[in-house]
């Protein structure tokens, strides 16, 4: 009596794609006079900063997809550059941005009070910034 097993998928699969009559053998890299598979680490998700001096990566290094949307706020209020170009003063409810990195400043021209940082827009995804000017220095 045969004793019910399951075969691996890989098996199963070529078993199920034998003509009728004939029988399925498994591969095997070594039989085949081939080297086995290696394990190759996983690459890390995330990339070392550039070297400092280094130049900034340009448009076709930014990720591709549909707008994003950053949404910007401060206390008290501030005129809002983002790479360099002014947008307008806050609360800025939708500024629609291209996926990818970019150069948020926020700064009160009364007080003297100023934020920079860096924001990354995901592909069709919505960033809000609140930002307290005071604390922020």
């Amino acid at each position: 009596m045969v004793a019910n097993t399951r075969l691996p998928a890989h098996t199963a699969a070529a078993a199920s794609k034998t003509p009728k009559g004939a029988t399925a053998t498994p591969f095997s890299a070594a039989a085949a006079g081939m080297a086995e598979p290696v394990s190759v680490p996983e690459a890390p998700t995330e990339r070392a900063a550039p070297p400092a001096g280094a130049a900034s990566p340009g448009p076709a290094a930014r990720p591709r997809g549909p707008p994003g949307t950053l949404v910007v706020n401060t206390e008290p209020w501030s005129r809002v550059t983002i790479d360099g170009r002014y947008v307008g003063q806050t609360p800025l409810p939708a500024v629609p941005l291209s996926p990818g990195p970019h150069v948020l400043v926020c700064t009160n021209p009364d007080t003297g009070l100023s934020h920079r940082e860096t924001v990354v827009i995901p592909p069709g995804g919505r960033i809000p910034r609140f930002i307290h000017l005071a604390a922020a220095r």
